[in-house]
């Protein structure tokens, strides 16, 4: 799935969880409370006639009961059905096609609408009307496009009005044997609702479900009391009797309309002394609404809530008694006008996961309702256009705000299915099931699944989906969650490359001539270690002599792309700055001392997934970078034709990897917190050298880097893998503390002051048993 970041985490798998066996054998996770998911569906409802909702009032005998209306609103949260094998995905869904509609089809009726779709697309809901014009709630799964009825209290009609993030809760009423509606829930791929109660108790009394939580443990909608009043309820962790939310002082009604992703905020309206309904609120579990105001007039009504909760979108009266678009942020209690086109009226229908895309409709000075947009905060709507005529409405958003749905008129005043992406003002014509009219009701969270209502080349009006892209292929669950572990080895393997990198840095230094002033060396290093990390280095360093016993310089170095597991890493620029001291001055005899710092940076495509069965590699990119320093000592001895140095270095290295996000256009992407890695490195060494002849010199250097301090690298952020919406991953590799060396040098002076040299070095790698190789050619001068 495709995903914006509300920045909601997720818990792992409750107790509990275990597998059944849905439609056509297909095994899926289920359990009483579901994977919580990165974020949660909600819906916004307002009274109104079913009739009204659908456009059915357009036919003769529609039925006028009073009930919730929801539109649906993109969510954020991946899909959460699994084989028994662990896989997952939406691959079934590939029955509905792609870049057409497919009709879902009816029940025993001609009338169908689907009005809802969870957050990965793979579970639709809706109803139809029978012969009697009463609705029943449908349902369609996984590519199915034979609706599957739910069923009734007994009764003789149910509404499905929302569904959970992960497809698993559906939300509705369904009428008992004796007349009025209850509250239900179908769970699981259940077709027996379970009764939700009222909050008198008894026949006589009514209530509905409106919406619910992404991972359905919060349901709100409204219910009757002993006193025939209408309240906004809650149910919460499985519970079949209604928590009663009360209303505004003195008032006698109220309605819960939405709820956010983690069911902390509920949005509604209630009644206050007058009589008047005001928007209102309900957070935290609080049982007592709060006011959210009115634009002047007497009455506001609160929609939908963003995922996060922070933004809650509706209508509010002017004074003059028009309404317009309004919205709430931060928990605030006054309306924010949100404007028309220049003409009377607007409203809010649906909002991104994180608030910042609003969309609905609003008049233009004609009086013209058209569908708009305000992104970013505006107040003035943008005119989302039509094709061709009068009108258009946008009803729902995708998470990310990327993907609008609606409907709008073209040339003919037929409307027709639409949508709108990446910021366009001119909708695209999703066309019908042959007939004249369509209405797109809702979007999946990543816009892939469209779904709604059209008219067929023979009349009736039947629900349809549209998918907007080909189905995402089943993946292992196993192996996306063993994706994380590696991917945390890869950046230890890959900080470690950089410290390796810089560690060269820090030794790239020359020696000045006697009697010149000037030093300059070349070289290209190469280092490998099989299987695991590669680095190719060009280097130069140039040096004065700013005494005869200390030389001063600097490092220029560029470390050519490389590929580390999941690192895909760019050429790497670094430089240093270095000193040197030598009691015996060229000679190298006598006290020694040593300062560097060095630092490089670079960039890295990351791929998580490479290389693991059935699961679908997903990108982001993300900076390296590594600071550097060491000081070091030693004492140089002449032995015969040696010169002996036994030496002492300490380093420390500090590297960085920047926050990075991972393509939202793949399934089950992440968001990954900045991370740093220190290390602290002691190395005793003993290094020698002699003259072979008058030109030509060898040398030998063996010792040990140890470890002093380390911090491992390791991975935190939030992800739209089910059961792991919070991600901290620290590394399994086991690091080699202690990591002895030798190496051999070759050098032969060409001419007067210039020097070639050869040097080649084996040393136990920082991970695994594999040692590193390294071999150096060089050329320097002194002038």
């Amino acid at each position: 799935m495709r995903a914006a970041w509300p920045g909601v985490s997720a818990g792992a798998a409750p107790a509990g969880s275990r597998a059944r066996t849905g439609d056509g054998g297909l095994p899926v996770l289920v359990a009483d409370a579901c994977f919580k998911t990165l974020s949660r569906a909600r819906g916004a409802i307002r009274w109104r006639a079913v009739g009204a909702r659908h456009g059915w009032n357009r036919w003769p005998g529609a039925l006028t009961l009073l009930r919730h209306d929801r539109y649906r609103r993109g969510v954020l949260c991946a899909s959460t059905a699994l084989s028994l094998c662990m896989g997952i995905g939406t691959a079934a869904a590939d029955d509905w096609s792609v870049g057409t509609m497919t009709d879902l089809g009816t029940v025993a009726g001609d009338l169908a609408s689907a009005v809802a779709v969870s957050a990965d697309g793979s579970v639709i809901v809706g109803q139809h009307l029978d012969s009697m014009f009463l609705p029943h709630a449908l349902s369609w799964a996984n590519g199915g496009a034979t609706p599957i009825e739910l069923d009734t209290l007994g009764g003789s009609y149910s509404s499905a009005n929302a569904v959970s993030a992960d497809g698993s809760v559906i939300v509705g009423l369904a009428s008992i044997a004796a007349g009025p509606f209850h509250a239900v829930s179908w769970t699981n791929g259940a077709t027996t609702p379970t009764d939700l109660g009222t909050l008198a108790g008894g026949e006589g009394y009514g209530s509905s479900a409106a919406a619910v939580s992404a991972d359905g443990s919060v349901i709100v909608g409204s219910a009757s009391n002993a006193a025939g009043y209408s309240h906004a309820v809650s149910w919460t962790d499985g519970a079949t009797v209604p928590t009663d939310l009360g209303t505004l002082t003195g008032g006698n009604y109220s309605s819960a309309n939405a709820v956010s992703a983690d069911g902390s905020v509920i949005a509604g309206a209630a009644t206050n002394a007058v009589g008047y309904t005001h928007a209102a609120s309900w957070v935290g579990g609080a049982t007592t609404p709060t006011d959210l105001g009115t634009l002047g007039g007497q009455s506001s009504y609160a929609n939908a809530v963003s995922a996060d909760g922070s933004v809650i979108i509706g209508t509010a009266q002017i004074v003059s008694g028009y309404q317009h678009a309004v919205s709430w942020s931060n928990g605030a209690t006054t309306p924010t006008d949100l404007g028309t086109l220049g003409g009377t009226s607007s409203s809010a229908s649906a909002v991104s996961a994180d608030g910042s895309v609003i969309v609905g409709s609003a008049a233009n000075a004609a009086n013209q309702y058209r569908a708009v947009s305000w992104i970013g905060g505006a107040t003035t709507p943008t005119d989302l256009g039509t094709l061709g005529g009068g009108g258009g409405q946008a009803n729902s958003v995708s998470a990310d705000g990327s993907v609008i749905v609606g409907s709008a008129a073209n040339a003919a005043n037929q409307y027709h299915a639409v949508s709108w992406t990446a910021g366009t003002t001119t909708p695209t014509d999703l066309g019908t099931l042959g007939g004249s009219n369509s209405n797109a009701t809702a979007v999946s969270a990543d816009g892939s699944v469209i779904v709604g209502s059209s008219s067929t080349a023979t009349g009736p009006t039947h629900a349809f989906v549209l998918r907007t892209r080909a189905a995402a292929p089943m993946q292992d669950l196993d192996n996306i969650y063993l994706s994380m572990p590696l991917l945390a080895d890869d950046t230890a393997v890959a900080f470690d490359r950089q410290a390796g990198m810089l560690s060269d840095m820090l030794g790239a230094q020359c020696r000045v001539a006697p009697g010149a002033s000037w030093c300059l060396d070349t070289t290209l290093s190469g280092f490998a270690v099989s299987s695991q990390q590669n680095a190719l280095i060009g280097r130069l360093s140039l040096g004065y002599a700013l005494s005869g016993e200390v030389t001063a310089g600097l490092a220029l170095a560029v470390t050519a792309k490389d590929s580390i597991g999941a690192f895909d890493i760019a050429a790497t620029p670094a430089f240093g700055l270095w000193s040197t001291y030598s009691a015996g001055g060229a000679a190298g005899t006598g006290f020694q001392a040593d300062l560097a710092i060095a630092y490089g940076k670079t960039h890295a495509d990351i791929t998580r997934g490479l290389g693991l069965d059935n699961v679908v590699a997903v990108t982001g990119t993300a900076d390296l970078a590594t600071l550097a320093a060491r000081a070091g000592i030693g004492y140089g001895l002449q032995e015969g034709q040696w010169l002996l140095t036994p030496s002492l270095a300490l380093a420390a290295y500090r590297t960085s990897r920047s926050a990075y996000d991972e393509d939202a256009n793949a399934d089950f992407p992440a968001r990954y917190e900045s991370l740093t890695s220190d290390l602290t490195t002691a190395t005793l060494s003993l290094g020698g050298e002699r003259p072979i002849s008058d030109r030509q010199r060898i040398g030998l250097n063996a010792g040990i880097v140890a470890d002093l301090d380390y911090g491992k690298a390791g991975l935190q952020g939030t992800s739209t893998i089910p059961g792991m919406g919070t991600i901290s991953q620290t590394e399994t590799l086991g690091r080699n503390k202690a990591r002895p060396f030798l190496a051999a040098s070759y050098a032969i002076d060409t001419s007067p002051g210039s020097t070639l040299h050869v040097d080649a070095g084996i040393s136990r790698a920082a991970y695994g048993s594999k040692p590193g190789l390294s071999l150096d050619i060089g050329y320097g001068t002194a002038f």
